[in-house]
């Protein structure tokens, strides 16, 4: 890989690492309870044992 390619790949993979997880927040807020839930969110909710937000630990 070229060496100036380096810090534009990093900026990409941060970038792309922020949408996914304010999409993923979005999805919390908006579809938090009831059987409306996408196919991430209901997983961790089954991680979490069914609380109502998702444990950082």
């Amino acid at each position: 890989m070229l060496p100036l390619a380096g810090p534009g790949v990093a900026a990409v993979v941060i970038f792309t690492f922020v949408a996914v997880w304010e999409e993923f927040m979005f999805a919390v807020m908006l579809f938090g309870s009831g059987d409306n839930t996408t196919f991430p969110v209901g997983i961790t909710f089954l991680q979490s044992e069914g609380n109502r937000m998702p444990s950082a630990s």
